[in-house]
């Protein structure tokens, strides 16, 4: 999939100083273009990531959507173009900083597809486009660990309060995870692929209940360490023998993350769970 269609799929938009008496330009593949600024910096690359601000307009220059408006800039990652006159070629002209308008062709972009309700044949999608950064993979990738990093020592911190005030000795394992063993088994543990059942009660740290099996009477069964539940609750479920109670306080990258779950846990949660390892069984 070609990065224009991305874009307006997900209704991306660039916003730029716009020069109608400038008359526009086209490449050599169709894609009809003007540029406002043009840096020395350096151009992104196939497999860089830029991070962007776009507004997505109709052939009537009617607002489609706003970077500027919903959430800020965006960031991809630069791919081959996927079509003759595809954004992508624009984007690869621009450096930080630079900012422009391009005109991609409808019938390009959705050439075998569904053309959306406001496009029609012959129709051109405009993007008005600012380039805010350019990184390399490597770039990128050492930028979100040392982003993560942080955000682990926020909530880390938090964690650590609330186990204060709540007289939880907790120990801390390599991903974050927070646990406390309050009743030790006498079975053994659980293997990756074994099916466990489990009581459990779930809060948020301000003590509001969401979910208990307790309250069901009925504990959950799952296979441990294939996906099938958070990875706090995989890794967690594996520290207890069978019998054993206790509590984990689990950070929300190891949870629900950003999106939260529906109405039920908000986003970025850290979640406490006290569960109890009532049975394990051979198999999936």
């Amino acid at each position: 999939m070609s990065i224009s269609k991305k874009i307006l799929g997900a209704g991306l938009v660039v916003l730029a100083a716009c020069n109608s008496s400038d008359k526009p330009m086209t490449t050599e593949t169709g894609l009809k273009y003007r540029m406002y600024t043009s840096n020395e910096g350096i151009k992104p690359q196939i497999g860089d990531y830029i991070s962007l601000n776009i507004i997505h307009k109709t052939v009537k220059d009617s607002v489609i959507f706003s970077t500027y408006e919903n959430g800020g800039a965006v960031e991809f990652q630069m791919t081959e173009p996927g079509f003759d006159g595809d954004l992508i070629e624009g984007l690869a002209m621009m450096a930080t900083g630079d900012s422009a308008t391009f005109w991609v062709s409808a019938d390009s972009m959705f050439k075998g597809g569904t053309m959306p309700e406001f496009l029609k044949a012959g129709d051109e999608i405009k993007y008005e486009v600012k380039i805010e950064s350019v990184m390399t993979q490597e770039e990128y990738e050492l930028a979100k660990q040392e982003e993560m990093e942080k955000t682990k020592e926020v909530y880390a911190q938090e964690i650590e309060k609330y186990a204060s005030e709540n007289g939880l000795d907790v120990q801390q394992t390599t991903s974050g995870l927070y646990y406390v063993i309050t009743q030790e088994g006498e079975g053994s543990f659980p293997e990756t692929g074994q099916t466990v059942s489990v009581h459990y009660t779930g809060k948020l740290i301000d003590g509001k209940v969401f979910d208990s099996s307790v309250d069901r009477g009925q504990p959950i069964d799952f296979p441990l360490g294939v996906g099938q539940v958070i990875p706090g609750w995989d890794e967690g479920i594996a520290l207890l023998k069978k019998g054993s109670k206790g509590t984990l306080i689990i950070p929300p990258y190891l949870a629900y993350g950003e999106s939260g779950a529906g109405n039920i846990i908000p986003p970025n949660a850290i979640l406490v769970f006290d569960v109890e390892l009532v049975d394990i069984q051979e198999g999936v």
